[in-house]
């Protein structure tokens, strides 16, 4: 699927001028939003019982007058290929080559409990700091976490959960 994805991203990407990938990147994750908030539009784009100048009225109701010039054409050719099932894939593969182009470290920060906008924004902003790239983290919930959180980045594990300061604690009392 990673190849599917990436293919679909490449096109995207080679199309597009590099000052704006950023803007196509927030018009896909605002289209994957509306899909998210609306699983019914999702169903319909996927339907084979709905013709092609059906979804394009919900393509079009869902990106307004969209002033980016392949954006529909894109999305209208993952519907034409019944990709629709996969457009999140595809937009995190667009994400990751947009990352890279502009320096940008994508991470995931694990916790016990879902974090607030602001936490997320405090780590982003301490990991900026630490690595000198600009960061930025998606929350996933571990619930197997007593508290504190995990931020895997650039290959590297940064733990600083309860469990982990306990064993630091554990192996420092041993000595």
């Amino acid at each position: 699927m990673e190849e599917l994805y990436a293919n679909y991203a490449d096109a995207l990407y080679g199309l597009v001028e590099r000052k704006r990938s950023e803007e196509y990147l927030h018009a896909l994750q605002s289209f994957c939003g509306v899909l998210e908030d609306n699983p019914e539009a999702k169903t319909a784009l996927s339907s084979p019982n709905l013709t092609t100048v059906e979804k394009e009225r919900i393509v079009d109701i869902i990106i307004g007058k969209d002033p980016l010039p392949h954006m529909k054409a894109f999305l209208m050719l993952i519907i034409a290929h019944h990709r629709m099932s996969h457009i999140d894939g595809i937009v995190e593969a667009y994400q990751t080559l947009v990352d890279v182009a502009v320096g940008r470290k994508q991470g995931i920060v694990y916790s016990s409990s879902s974090l607030s906008g602001k936490q997320i924004k405090e780590l982003e902003a301490a990991f900026t700091k630490k690595l000198g790239a600009d960061v930025r983290l998606k929350n996933r919930v571990d619930e197997t976490l007593l508290g504190g959180v995990k931020v895997a980045l650039d290959g590297k594990v940064y733990d600083g959960s309860l469990r982990n300061k306990l064993l630091e604690l554990q192996k420092t009392l041993k000595k």
